[in-house]
């Protein structure tokens, strides 16, 4: 606002006074009888620039020579507003996690470009000062259930406003590191094998407690669920020869877990049953219509398979029956006088035969 005075007229007509605000030497508001300026409203109200006001006396003919104002006022910054809304996000995490801060709403009177500044805390601490950064990761400065909260302020170049917190993020149990160490033994296995599979080297960053947790898989699926039972027996499952067994371990911190790690597969291998030792053919004389029964026995095997016979019937290099697990024969139109039947028998232990061994002499009649 600018007030003038003191001009006389010697004709004693009615003054009027009008004035003129510059800007340095620009005109930012001409001459009028309007004694203020309102500089929301001028884009010449530029900051740090000097406002200077000038008037001069009319007469309702003639204007008097102008007069400057005694003083001029400088054009200060305007701070912009706090913030409306300053949002953490996720809303829960662990050390690792990146937490993003977004805030908005402020407003600047002088229609200044603004810039957001953050700053992350826990009650008791700064954990990341102010600066234009808004994600931060807790990693060595928090600890499961600390209370993460974002702080942030506008900037216009020249002044800060008032800072507004946002929402909190709650920090959660930290997951341990996977195992860096996992061994399946022994390397080498068979159907009955039992295995033992060891993990070792998780770290926790809330110290808590780790107990590692197994899973015993083939390449069809999983053998044995994770437990903390870290042992696995073959026979159980019916590994077969050439399964690829793994096993998965991860370790638990109480209420969360590491990802998992995986060892090299272990090739089930399978050993060769032994023929039987004795096949016995019987009775050792009969007729077409007998009914011959061949018992083998005396076959072993190490991966403790359990074994089934099988049987064939020959007579000379002619099949009569073929292998099966029916151990009886009857020759019948097969058959002629002092034909000689043979039995041959082999072990099967549910993945390969044995070789076959071959009975006694049994003579038809």
């Amino acid at each position: 606002v600018c007030n003038a005075s003191g001009s006389t007229d010697l004709d004693n007509d009615n003054l009027v006074y009008y004035y003129e605000f510059r800007a340095g030497s620009k005109i930012v508001q001409k001459y009028s009888i309007n004694n203020s300026l309102d500089c929301l409203k001028n884009a010449d109200c530029k900051k740090k620039t000097y406002i200077t006001c000038y008037a001069k006396a009319f007469d309702s003919k003639n204007f008097s020579a102008e007069k400057q104002s005694n003083n001029r006022i400088q054009i200060q910054n305007n701070a912009p507003t706090l913030p409306i809304a300053v949002n953490l996000t996720p809303i829960s995490g662990y050390r690792n996690t990146k937490f993003n801060c977004s805030a908005s709403g402020s407003l600047d009177a002088d229609n200044d470009t603004l810039t957001y500044y953050y700053e992350f805390r826990k009650p008791g601490r700064i954990l990341q000062s102010y600066s234009t950064n808004k994600q931060y990761t807790c990693m060595g400065y928090c600890v499961k259930n600390d209370k993460i909260t974002c702080y942030a302020k506008a900037y216009d170049k020249t002044a800060f406003s008032l800072e507004k917190s946002g929402t909190n993020a709650t920090i959660l149990d930290s997951a341990p590191t996977t195992p860096t160490s996992l061994r399946l033994l022994p390397p080498t296995a068979y159907t009955n094998t039992k295995f033992y599979c060891s993990a070792s080297n998780s770290l926790d960053a809330d110290s808590d407690k780790i107990t590692y947790y197994y899973e015993f898989r083939n390449q069809s699926g999983i053998l044995q669920k994770y437990s903390a039972n870290n042992l696995f027996t073959c026979t159980n499952a019916k590994c077969g020869q050439n399964d690829r067994i793994i096993c998965y371990a991860k370790a638990n911190a109480g209420n969360v877990n590491s990802s998992e790690k995986q060892t090299n597969p272990v090739i089930i291998r399978n050993t060769l049953p032994t023929a039987p030792s004795q096949a016995i053919l019987s009775p050792a004389t009969g007729y077409k219509n007998t009914n011959f029964t061949c018992t083998a026995s005396g076959s072993t095997d190490l991966d403790s398979d359990k074994l089934v016979y099988y049987y064939e019937f020959r007579k000379g290099n002619i099949k009569l029956q073929g292998y099966s697990t029916a151990n009886k024969y009857a020759c019948l139109t097969n058959c002629n006088s002092r034909n000689t039947i043979n039995c041959y028998a082999k072990v099967y232990d549910g993945w390969i035969n044995s070789s076959e061994k071959k009975s006694n002499n049994a003579v038809i009649r």
